[in-house]
């Protein structure tokens, strides 16, 4: 949660964009479900199982006056313009709503994209002005290719897995909790089935996702270390000539390389695995959906028969891809963590100077300056071995 909280920091200047992105993405999922749903009618008219309703009865806020007013106007529209111009009819519907929704998530993308780009700028700004602003006594503890890599690697890491992902995060639970609580009004006992059989599926995902934010993070120190390499590389390239020492840096980097790519290829693996087996799964849960529904259809249940199966079964698949993107975006947003807690280490760090307790003062110059057992390192690693 404290990496959550993090990331909600640097969006929080945009929050009514991104509320404007959590209506329209609820506007697309209403229209969503209506299109798939129309289903129901759809298949009603192609086999001759309309229920003709004279008066669908007095307005009551619940499924069932709803439920009876469309069975009521669609038996209208074929008592007065036969099966064929209900069907027509029906199709002009599904046409609007599928027009709606779509116009709804370009609307929600729109407000995501003015997220993303402002706070990716916000976030290069603020990393500039703090090393501005940081003393001189920090640069001599950290390395100048970590810092390098923290503000172009990491915030790019930031913007590429994280930003992108929120897209999906602010639109895909929406389509999910809209399509689960109709599955649940339809029939709450298959519902119950579904509901059961997600979240074991979602704890082999889980298990993938935990170990993957752990393997990103080292990912960002290994390429530091390389980035800082090449950097003292670069700028001591006369000492490291003069004194014979490419073999050495070569064993050096090599080894950082290595490392390196070994990890960034398990991190590869893993996200790669996360779409496949989530697919897999995904199959699994709904052919059992399907035969469990079969069953409940066969044996009487009274308000589940084949058309509303098949409307059940339809918004169950609908709401496989946003369970999936949700698990994708999990992935990218876990996999960037790291370079979120990289970045928040230096826009944290603390810009006071500290001044030694208790200094000895020189007022003049005397004799000689002299270096007497000096030691010098970064982190654990030393640079100055007891120089005299």
């Amino acid at each position: 949660m404290n990496k959550i909280r993090l990331l909600l920091k640097y969006i929080a200047p945009y929050k009514w964009q991104a509320f404007y992105s959590v209506v329209f993405n609820i506007l697309s999922a209403v229209f969503a479900l209506v299109s798939y749903t129309l289903a129901i009618p759809f298949l009603k008219i192609l086999f001759d199982r309309v229920e003709m309703i004279q008066h669908p009865g007095g307005f009551q806020l619940s499924i069932e006056y709803f439920s009876s007013a469309s069975r009521y106007f669609l038996s209208l529209f074929i008592d007065r313009h036969g099966q064929a111009g209900a069907l027509l009819i029906v199709s002009i519907v599904f046409v609007i709503a599928s027009l709606l929704k779509n116009g709804f998530i370009f609307l929600a993308n729109n407000s995501m994209a003015y997220i993303r780009s402002f706070t990716v700028r916000d976030l290069r700004k603020k990393m500039y002005d703090k090393v501005l602003k940081l003393p001189l006594s920090y640069f001599s503890d950290a390395r100048k290719g970590d810092l390098m890599t923290r503000i172009s690697n990491d915030v790019q890491e930031i913007e590429i897995s994280v930003m992108s992902s929120l897209t999906m995060l602010f639109r895909d639970p929406m389509y999910v909790l809209i399509f689960v609580t109709y599955l649940v009004i339809t029939s709450w006992k298959l519902s119950l089935y579904a509901l059961v059989l997600l979240p074991v599926s979602g704890w082999f995902i889980g298990r993938i996702s935990r170990t993957l934010r752990a393997s990103s993070l080292v990912q960002q120190q290994q390429l530091s270390r390389l980035l800082s390499i090449v950097e003292e590389t670069l700028t001591g390239l006369r000492i490291v000539k003069g004194f014979n020492a490419e073999k050495k840096m070569q064993e050096q980097f090599g080894r950082i390389n290595e490392k390196y790519s070994k990890i960034f290829r398990r991190i590869i693996r893993r996200y790669y695995l996360a779409s496949p087996l989530s697919e897999f799964l995904s199959t699994i849960v709904v052919m059992a959906l399907l035969y469990i529904g079969g069953m409940m259809a066969l044996g009487g249940e009274s308000n589940l028969t084949p058309d509303t199966l098949i409307a059940f079964l339809i918004v169950f698949s609908q709401i496989i891809p946003p369970a999936k993107s949700i698990t994708n975006a999990w992935f990218s947003v876990q996999k960037g963590m790291a370079s979120i807690e990289r970045v928040d280490q230096i826009l944290e760090a603390e810009e006071k100077i500290s001044e030694r307790i208790n200094p000895v003062s020189v007022k003049e110059f005397r004799n000689e300056i002299e270096f007497r057992g000096v030691w010098f390192s970064y982190n654990t690693e030393p640079v100055l071995r007891d120089i005299n």
